[in-house]
């Protein structure tokens, strides 16, 4: 912001950025393994028992952490200054009439985002056994889609149902990311047209809403009536 950087610029900046910082983090290579070193699968061997699947008990322990931390979003929303920053994303200039300074508010809001990110990446690497430098490819889309389709099958004013069909939304995608690399062949679908297939479902939730009279708020401007 001091520095005039348009804020789409500046996420790209960072993102490149952040390419090199992950790399030298890895010890400059792309990937690491991590069979001998896995929060995530001795917390669930610790909590589940070693008897049940590991791929089920990961799932458990992951679903279980982004419920917590769905949780303490819905607890921070309903306080005094997660209250102020969701007024500042539907209309700014309200929050400095309140007399907020709106700079150390979206700073705050990067940092909890950005802090999200991060934990959402550890849990990643941790399902999946390894941590990789290209994890985070494609995965603006991937979001995006996601939090279009929790807002097209469930429309509700409360916080916590917000934040509940980001979660379902991000199920239903990988859900049909799933069904599209395991039976996608039977309609000559490749692994390869993932990406094709989450930009046409973004098109498709986009074009739906519109139709139904409802912009979707993830494409909604700051200070935007919402209907």
């Amino acid at each position: 912001h001091r520095l005039k950087v348009p804020p789409i610029l500046a996420g790209i900046i960072t993102m490149t950025g952040f390419y090199s910082i992950n790399l030298r983090i890895l010890g400059g290579r792309p990937n690491m393994p991590l069979i001998r070193n896995n929060p995530l699968l001795g917390f669930a061997r610790t909590w589940l028992g070693s008897g049940v699947l590991q791929d089920i008990s990961l799932f458990i322990a992951a679903l279980l952490a982004a419920l917590l931390v769905a949780g303490l979003m819905d607890l921070f929303f309903h306080t005094e200054i997660g209250i102020a920053m969701g007024a500042m994303g539907d209309n700014e200039a309200s929050v400095v009439q309140a007399g907020i300074n709106p700079v150390s508010l979206r700073s705050l809001g990067i940092a909890l985002a950005n802090g999200i990110v991060g934990l959402s990446g550890a849990l990643a690497a941790s399902y999946q056994g390894f941590a990789d430098v290209n994890f985070g490819a494609g995965i603006v889309a991937s979001g995006l889609a996601s939090v279009m389709l929790g807002e097209l099958l469930i429309k509700s004013q409360f916080i916590g149902v917000q934040i509940f069909r980001v979660l379902a939304g991000s199920i239903l995608f990988k859900g049909l990311m799933y069904i599209a690399r395991s039976w996608g062949y039977l309609a000559g679908i490749t692994p390869n047209d993932l990406r094709l297939l989450t930009a046409l479902l973004i098109i498709g939730s986009i074009s739906v809403s519109k139709y139904a009279g409802k912009k979707p708020k993830a494409l909604s401007r700051p200070g935007e009536k919402r209907r």
